[in-house]
């Protein structure tokens, strides 16, 4: 696991109510970055930090799947629109790591 890597900064926009399926390709110094037998956790807060949304690779159903260099998140999406932040934490064994965080902005839907 590199330790000298900044986490990504990245903004991400759902709608409201839509499932969140997105999938993320993960490099380290523009090299793949292997996570298998890994284990991600992100996590979504409100800016006072009251914790919104938990999604996980450990248990079964996982939220999030780990294939090689690239993970998956399959979840329910958000109900209310509003701006959240994130992060996407990395544990192998003892270590962990964030390697993605940012805003994670729910659109209204428009829709329904």
């Amino acid at each position: 696991m590199e330790y000298n890597v900044e986490t990504a900064d990245v903004d991400l926009v759902f709608t409201a109510g839509d499932t969140i399926d997105m999938t993320i390709n993960v490099t380290v110094n523009d090299v793949a970055y292997d996570m298998t037998g890994m284990q991600l956790d992100m996590m979504v807060r409100r800016y006072d930090g009251l914790l919104i949304k938990a999604l996980t690779s450990a248990g079964s159903p996982a939220d999030i799947t780990i294939d090689e260099d690239e993970f998956t998140i399959l979840a329910d999406g958000f109900d209310t629109p509003g701006i959240y932040l994130y992060d996407v934490q990395l544990t192998d064994g003892t270590k962990i790591k964030s390697i993605i965080s940012g805003r994670l902005i729910v659109k209204k839907q428009f829709t329904s």
